[in-house]
């Protein structure tokens, strides 16, 4: 089982259908749209390489914005602003970003495989 919910001082992420309606409401396009900008798919040496958009920073914000607006309504506690999330993000370590946006993929497309995560956040391409 996926995990969906993940806490941290104070606030949390909890990813589920409410939080795929947050990411969308809040980057104006939906999910399928949101994922598919993220990244850019290139043929390099023969295979096919994932590349970080112009949009993959902002649009991953948008991901776990949603997820924290819908951890605050399930704890009934005051909802976080986009900067709020995006101060928390940064204070967290590498894997634990890489977990929670594993555990919003999977919950937004439960049977479809999530891509594998790069070696270094960014800017690496990834081999498909």
């Amino acid at each position: 089982m996926v995990k969906k919910v993940f806490e941290f001082d104070g606030m949390g992420f909890k990813f589920s259908m409410l939080a795929k309606g947050f990411a969308e409401q809040s980057a104006g396009m939906p999910i399928s749209k949101i994922l598919a900008s993220m990244v850019e798919v290139k043929e390099v040496d023969g295979k096919q390489k994932f590349f970080d958009t112009e949009n993959t920073t902002m649009l991953t914000l948008h991901i776990l914005y949603g997820g924290a607006k819908a951890y605050a309504i399930s704890k009934g506690t005051k909802e976080p602003n986009i900067d709020q999330v995006s101060d928390l993000v940064e204070t967290l370590n590498p894997e634990h970003i890489e977990e929670m946006y594993t555990s919003a993929f999977r919950s937004y497309f439960p049977n479809v495989k999530a891509p594998e995560p790069e070696t270094e956040l960014g800017t690496q391409p990834r081999e498909q």
